[in-house]
């Protein structure tokens, strides 16, 4: 039978086992806990890095969330204005251009030579550039060139509009080519050498001496079914047009000879449909042969000035 001192004992000891385990599990909860409270807490530079990194590798729509809560959650961060200026990015990049322009034109006034101000305005001439509203957009790079006294500014707003009616001149505008030379002259020499303005001057060049077709003599030559497009070097479409033509004429001609004036009509019905759509072809492929070539100058162009320090921000649609 136990002792009085060894029972005394066992109590002792399985005491201190109890105490023992309360504190291991009070431990492990705490750490726990612990552990979750730091998993939820999230930092202004967490949240703001993240929404980069999202923004970096393309994913718009995640970026555009990620910077709405960094501007909701941390609205005193000197970063929320920057936060605010990307979501209006990530929504330009997910084409949804109304909601862009929303957020871009927040930032436009009161005017300051702040970059974030400046960066809007390009940003909402690109926008509504995206949108069809080429005009609008140039008037907001006008309004820039006017308020702005930064040399660098202006400077980019001249290539912009130098480059957008470069690219103008795809669509013959009689004015496009000089407007582009007007603002390319405007350069400053600094901007000479970050735009490439040596390289755009022989661009406008070769583009005034460019040997393009006729659209008139082409629908002149068109006459003759077949030469319209053999002055417009596509000779397969010439050789089509003439033999189909010819072919059609030849057969009017002999049901007229045979008596079959109703066939003979028809065929000739045909045959003017054929006919004019051969002179009209030869005009458009005047055009089309021009607009190639303008286009092959421009490419070599961007080729060349492929460093993104030399390009505008954007081109406007037309």
């Amino acid at each position: 039978m136990p002792t009085l001192k060894a029972m005394t004992t066992m109590k002792t000891i399985q005491r201190l086992v109890r105490i023992t385990i309360s504190l291991l599990v009070f431990t492990a909860a705490h750490q726990l806990w612990a552990a979750e409270e730091k998993g939820l807490y999230i930092t202004p530079d967490m949240q703001y890095e993240y929404a980069q990194k999202c923004f970096g590798d393309k994913d718009y729509s995640t970026a555009l969330v990620e910077f709405k809560r960094f501007a909701h959650f941390f609205p005193g961060d000197p970063r929320a204005r920057q936060a605010k200026f990307l979501t209006g990015k990530a929504l330009y990049h997910l084409k949804d251009y109304n909601a862009a322009k929303q957020v871009f034109d927040t930032f436009l006034y009161p005017f300051s030579e702040e970059p974030l101000v400046v960066e809007a305005y390009f940003m909402l001439g690109s926008t509504y550039g995206k949108m069809g509203k080429s005009g609008r957009a140039e008037t907001v790079l006008q309004n820039l060139l006017l308020l702005t006294d930064d040399t660098k500014t202006k400077d980019r707003i001249h290539a912009t509009l130098g480059w957008t009616h470069l690219k103008r001149t795809l669509e013959m505008d009689p004015t496009a080519l000089k407007t582009a030379e007007t603002n390319i002259d405007r350069l400053t020499p600094s901007g000479a050498q970050t735009y490439g303005k040596k390289r755009l001057k022989e661009t406008i060049t070769t583009i005034k001496q460019e040997k393009g077709k006729s659209p008139k003599i082409a629908g002149a030559a068109a006459v003759i079914p077949g030469m319209g497009f053999l002055y417009c070097e596509r000779y397969r479409d010439a050789a089509i047009s003439f033999l189909l033509n010819a072919a059609l004429i030849m057969a009017a001609h002999e049901s007229f000879d045979e008596g079959h004036e109703a066939l003979g009509g028809v065929i000739s019905f045909v045959e003017a449909g054929f006919y004019t759509g051969n002179i009209y072809g030869a005009i458009s492929s005047a055009h089309k042969y021009n607009r190639n070539l303008r286009q092959q100058t421009l490419q070599s162009l961007e080729q060349d000035l492929k460093h993104p320090a030399t390009l505008p921000l954007f081109t406007l649609p037309f």
